[in-house]
């Protein structure tokens, strides 16, 4: 049985983020959480990677559009992501209305995962709720994983999968070995996205089935909601880390 570290998604604290990144890694760093996971551009590659050093904290991915993986943006993306050590870049979000759309988008994330692997870098897509719900009788995530190349991941967001009424363990089984990091969001039946409000996820199935049956690296702590939202991922941590 594998010990899975876990990290944050900093748009959990994106409010604060944005105007006091090192209290944010450091309030990170005591929580217990070892890395973290970066979205957009806001700050040099530079300064990243100086906030890492300074906080102690691990890369374990960056959100990062499919249009910032192409054409004269793959370059500033590439130097973005090398200075900071990271392994791993998963396209946060794509949504189209047809078979074809979905698998010309699959085109695009091919390509790109075959420039960055070069550098020794994998390229994956993060779900919401819309990739589980059909389109011309297909369910996009299946699309997705069946028209792309092995070694892109499927960074599964339970909370997303579930609020798009799907089964998230049963999902991750079905693809075993592409689930290289993993999104933990909670979601309840009751309030959505709200921790506070409950949370239905299956986290024993999902960290037992990623710790001895699948490949993942990372659980990666994802929180919607901007409301208390230092003691929700303070709450998610305690959690995942006592199972």
């Amino acid at each position: 049985m594998k010990e899975i570290p876990i990290a944050c998604q900093l748009y959990s604290l994106r409010d604060e983020w944005s105007v006091r990144p090192l209290e944010v890694l450091r309030f990170l760093k005591e929580t217990g959480y070892t890395g973290v996971e970066f979205f957009g551009n806001a700050f040099s590659p530079e300064f990243h990677a100086a906030l890492l050093r300074e906080s102690g904290m691990a890369c374990a991915g960056w959100h990062t559009g499919i249009e910032d993986l192409e054409g004269d943006a793959f370059e500033k993306t590439l130097a973005r992501n090398l200075t900071v050590g990271n392994h791993f870049i998963c396209v946060p979000w794509f949504k189209a209305d047809t078979v074809d759309g979905w698998k010309q988008f699959c085109d695009r994330l091919n390509a790109a995962a075959a420039r960055l692997a070069k550098y020794g870098i994998r390229t994956g897509y993060h779900n919401h709720a819309h990739e589980f719900m059909p389109v011309e009788g297909e369910i996009p995530w299946a699309i997705v994983a069946e028209n792309t190349d092995p070694e892109i991941i499927l960074q599964l967001d339970v909370g997303n999968c579930m609020n798009g009424g799907a089964d998230p363990v049963a999902w991750l089984k079905r693809y075993a070995w592409r689930n290289i990091t993993v999104h933990c969001k909670p979601w309840g039946r009751q309030g959505g996205f709200d921790l506070r409000q409950g949370d239905d996820a299956p986290w024993e199935q999902v960290i037992d089935w990623c710790r001895n049956g699948g490949a993942t690296e990372w659980f990666i702590v994802e929180y919607e909601e901007t409301a208390d939202c230092r003691s929700c991922v303070r709450t998610m941590y305690e959690k995942l880390s006592r199972i």
